[in-house]
């Protein structure tokens, strides 16, 4: 085969998503928590991107034929989703526009934030 002809594979990235939300005050301060405000002042991984689930969640206003009861914090489209990570700069591979390039993607959320495993 061919060296020229190989197609070269972008390198794959680490990209930490701080994925922290927060439904009930802090079990230690008894006050609630704003995660936006915690990743924008820190303590915080290097390059990592803070994600807030409600800002693409699929709301009835935008979306009320996937969400016909308006619940709070639905799952985005998958287009709104890739338009959210390719605004972070992460690539999901085939159908994301980035060829098959794959990056590799770490959420976390800091202490007291329950639902980011989920």
């Amino acid at each position: 085969e061919n060296k020229n002809t190989k197609k070269k594979t972008p390198p794959q990235k680490l990209v930490f998503v701080d994925g922290s939300w927060y439904h009930r005050p802090d079990p230690i301060t008894n006050l609630f928590r704003n995660p936006s405000l915690e990743f924008q002042t820190g303590p915080r991984l290097p390059n990592a991107r803070y994600l807030d689930m409600d800002a693409i969640a699929s709301s009835q206003e935008l979306f009320p034929e996937r969400n016909p009861k308006g619940l709070m914090h639905m799952m985005p489209t998958g287009r709104l989703f890739r338009l959210a990570m390719d605004a972070f700069g992460i690539s999901g591979g085939a159908g994301s526009g980035m060829d098959d390039h794959v990056d590799h993607v770490i959420i976390y959320a800091k202490r007291g934030a329950l639902f980011t495993p989920r």
